[in-house]
């Protein structure tokens, strides 16, 4: 487990060194430019440090939408510790300043260190010349040199002109700076419009139960009785034996998993867009490669045993997902500054030869979504999580589901081996 640590650290850093880059220009439509954005931030940064999305200059409306849509992107992949919403928005707040100002840049440097943050990203859309324009930049907030920009031309402006309310926008004003924190802002509206509010896919408000109520509409192509070792504890959500249920099939015959829920998938794709009928196209970071990536990696794979529930890390598991339901934080540390070992140590011991993991998704609605978001691990580039799904050394595991404020759902899955209950 140190050494995993140790060698995020190195990662970190390598990550810092190869940031600064530029963006580019392109034509988009709204939601492309936006995860765009979003894909060359998180390409530039690997595990650990601190960043703060701190404001996009337009209406109040297509702020919230910008920043409620790069937030769902950027702490999704958690490719750094994203810093959440709510606590930007008390930082500015406490600032006489909203999320939708045109903030300076040492103004947006104040926010940062008030958040402890190592950098720090704004944003606002230009109407130059009739074109409209995202530009944001990520700025180092120890030095303030500025670490990457974007300049993106929206070439459909149909989705912006509905959010704005009207076919046009004034010219931007002057960057707020401290001198001019007089007067507080309007509190900004913390979700998109109704008619526009963006779904990750298949993800609804959650509910004790996924599939089909625990009937597998593919029982028939697995032994279900073995497989299913959740099925009669009392403690864990019908989603929760699910995602149980759903790694003890790819554990066991990963080759199958492949046929019958991986490989389907790559008809659904046009590029980097994954578009299932009826549900809301996810623009992905790596397109079918990392699908394909996946496929490869099980088709090689031996299988491993089943893992069966302990109650000890469940409740580990749950802990950490009340904190982030209440919290709107991602990542592995608690707002306790806990670690996946200290939680699961309050439940129980680790006798023996030992180990431990844990696995966090955000967004996803049953637990073969959460499964093949974890083994896909798009944009992930350790491919960690389906590791961590495969481990043979792993035996044992702890699941808690949960709603989240920022991606509607989040799942903590933890895994040990040498581990008794209190």
């Amino acid at each position: 487990m140190k050494k995993m640590v140790k060698k995020q650290i190195a990662l970190a850093l390598f990550g810092l060194i190869c940031i600064c880059a530029a963006f580019g220009q392109s034509q988009e439509n709204l939601d492309t430019a936006i995860q765009r954005v979003c894909n060359e931030i998180i390409n530039k940064l690997v595990m650990g440090p601190r960043v703060a999305l701190v404001s996009f200059n337009s209406s109040n409306e297509l702020s919230a939408y910008v920043l409620n849509e790069m937030t769902r992107i950027l702490t999704r992949n958690r490719a750094a510790t994203w810093i959440s919403r709510q606590d930007t928005d008390r930082a500015l707040s406490a600032a006489n300043l909203s999320s939708s100002d045109n903030l300076s840049d040492a103004t947006a440097r104040q926010i940062g260190r008030t958040l402890n943050a190592s950098f720090v990203i704004t944003g606002i859309l230009e109407n130059t010349g009739g074109n409209y324009r995202i530009k944001s930049k990520m700025i180092y907030v120890s030095n303030g040199s500025v670490q990457a920009s974007s300049d993106i031309v929206i070439a459909d402006s149909s989705q912006l002109r509905q959010l704005l309310g009207s076919g046009n926008i004034a010219a931007a004003p002057a960057p707020v700076t401290p001198s001019q924190q007089t007067q507080a802002p309007a509190p900004v509206q913390t979700t998109p419009p109704a008619a526009t509010q963006p779904a990750p896919v298949q993800t609804p408000a959650p509910s004790s139960t996924s599939q089909s109520s625990r009937g597998d509409p593919d029982a028939a192509n697995w032994d279900i009785a073995v497989l299913d070792t959740a099925a009669n504890v009392d403690y864990l959500t019908d989603i929760e034996k699910d995602v149980i249920l759903e790694m003890n099939k790819v554990r066991t015959d990963p080759k199958k998993y492949v046929e019958l829920y991986i490989q389907p998938r790559l008809r659904y794709f046009n590029g980097r867009n994954y578009s299932v009928p009826g549900q809301i196209t996810l623009v992905t970071q790596e397109g079918s490669a990392a699908v394909n990536a996946c496929i490869t990696a099980l088709n090689r794979a031996s299988s491993a045993g089943v893992l069966t529930p302990e109650r000890g890390l469940s409740r580990a598991a749950k802990d950490h997902v009340t904190d982030q339901s209440r919290t709107g934080q991602t990542g592995h540390n608690g707002s306790d500054r806990s670690t996946p070992e200290t939680r699961m140590r309050r439940y129980g011991v680790f006798r023996g030869s030992w180990t431990l993991g844990e696995n966090i998704a955000y967004g996803d609605a049953t637990g073969r979504e959460i499964v093949c978001s974890l083994l896909i691990d798009d944009g992930v580039p350790s491919r960690g999580h389906r590791d961590n799904i495969m481990n043979r050394a792993f035996t044992q595991i702890g699941v808690g589901y949960g709603t989240h404020t920022q991606y509607r759902t989040t799942c903590t899955i933890t895994y040990a081996h040498g581990y008794t209950s209190n």
